[in-house]
C-alpha cells in the first residue's frame, strides 16, 4: 500500500518508494494541508475533537470530486476516441464511394469511340488521332509564326498564301517519312496491326515535324520546343 492508504503501487519491484508513489503522497499531503487551513480559517472555534472528523468530511468530498472529474475525462476521451473513429470510417468510404465512381467514368470513357476515326473502344480519341491532333495544331502554329516573317500583316490573302506554303512543304515531307516506314517495314507487320501501324505513322509524322522545327530558326527562338 502507499503511504496514506492507496492502492498498491505498480512499480513495487523497484524497492522504496517510487517517483509517482512520492508525488501522490505529496499531493495529498498538500491537499490535507489546504483543507485544513479552510477548515480553520472558516470554523475558528471548533474543538479539538470535531476538527479531525470535518477534516475526514472534506477530504472525502474532495475525492469524490476527483473521482468524478475523472470519470468525467475518461468519458470524454472515450467519446473523442469515438468521434475520430466514426471520422476515420466516413472519410475511408468516402474515399473508396470516389475511387469507384472514378473506376466507373474511366470504364466509360475507356469504351468510347474515337471522335475522329471512329475506332471503337479508344476513349474518345485514338492514339493515332490523338498525334495527328498535335501535328495539325503545330502545323496551324508554324503557319502563323512563318506569316509574322514573310507576310503582309495588313493582307489575309498574303497571310493565308504563306500559311498554305508551310502546309504544303510539311505535308509534303510527312508524306516522305511515311513512305520511308511503309518501305521499310516486314512484309504483312502492317497488315497484321493496322491500329498499331497507323499510331506509329502519326507519331511518325510529329516527331520529324519536331525535328524540322529544331532546325529552324523558330525552333531557335524556342517557339515550340
Amino acid at each position: 500500500m502507499t503511504p496514506g492508504g492507496g492502492a498498491t503501487c505498480r512499480h513495487f519491484h523497484i524497492g522504496g518508494e517510487c517517483e509517482n508513489c512520492g508525488n501522490v503522497v505529496h499531493i495529498r499531503r498538500a491537499r490535507r494541508a489546504k483543507i485544513a487551513a479552510q477548515i480553520e480559517r472558516e470554523l475558528p472555534g471548533l474543538g479539538d475533537d470535531e476538527r479531525p472528523r470535518v477534516l475526514e468530511e472534506r477530504l472525502r468530498e474532495q475525492a469524490a470530486i476527483e473521482v468524478e472529474d475523472q470519470v468525467r475525462r475518461r468519458e470524454q476521451a472515450r467519446a473523442e476516441k469515438a468521434r475520430h473513429a466514426e471520422a476515420r470510417t466516413a472519410d475511408q468510404e468516402r474515399a473508396e464511394r470516389e475511387h469507384a465512381a472514378a473506376a466507373a467514368a474511366e470504364t466509360v470513357r475507356q469504351a468510347l469511340a474515337c471522335e475522329d476515326c471512329g475506332q471503337q473502344q479508344a476513349g474518345g480519341l485514338c492514339e493515332a488521332c490523338g498525334y495527328q491532333r498535335r501535328t495539325e495544331a503545330l502545323i496551324v502554329e508554324a503557319g502563323m509564326v512563318a506569316a509574322t516573317w514573310s507576310a503582309d500583316l495588313a493582307d489575309q490573302a498574303d497571310i493565308d498564301a504563306v500559311a498554305a506554303d508551310v502546309r504544303a512543304s510539311l505535308a509534303a515531307d510527312i508524306k516522305r517519312a511515311r513512305r520511308a516506314f511503309l518501305d521499310s517495314a516486314p512484309p504483312g507487320e502492317l497488315n497484321a496491326d493496322r491500329i498499331g501501324a497507323a499510331a506509329v505513322l502519326a507519331f511518325g509524322a510529329l516527331r520529324m515535324w519536331r525535328r524540322r522545327c529544331r532546325n529552324s530558326a523558330a525552333a531557335r527562338w524556342g517557339a515550340w520546343d
